[in-house]
């Protein structure tokens, strides 16, 4: 389990709109189950996965899913019951098709999108 995750400017502006706390954020990465899909690991904490004798304390939690990618924290969301469509996403990245005349690298891209975002880090 890595200590160190880094939080992208879109996975904090959703942290921001969906009250989840980096707090919140840290229980989720260090309890909740995880499932390799889509080419991201998915955090997903839910009434089982809560630490023993917390339950109480962290119920409101139960349904939070980090996507994390490469020790960065892509998103965050809730669906209670999100964990099952999880397990169905396809388990490799599917590039999109790209369209003639419009060939760009796979290299290219990862720059332009890193040189497109804000990192924050965080230990839990």
């Amino acid at each position: 389990m890595r200590s160190q995750f880094r939080i992208s400017d879109h996975a904090a502006r959703r942290m921001a709109q969906r009250n989840v706390g980096v707090l919140d954020l840290g229980v989720a990465l260090q309890f909740g189950r995880v499932v390799y899909a889509a080419g991201a690991e998915f955090h997903f904490l839910g009434r089982r996965d809560l630490p023993k004798g917390r339950e109480r304390e962290f119920e409101r939690l139960v349904g939070l899913t980090a996507v994390v990618s490469e020790d960065t924290v892509i998103t965050v969301y809730r669906n209670r019951n999100g964990f099952g469509k999880t397990r169905r996403k396809s388990k490799h990245f599917v590039p999109p098709r790209r369209e003639p005349g419009h060939d760009v690298s796979s290299a290219e891209v990862r720059r332009r999108i890193r040189s497109q975002v804000e990192w924050r880090e965080i230990a839990i």
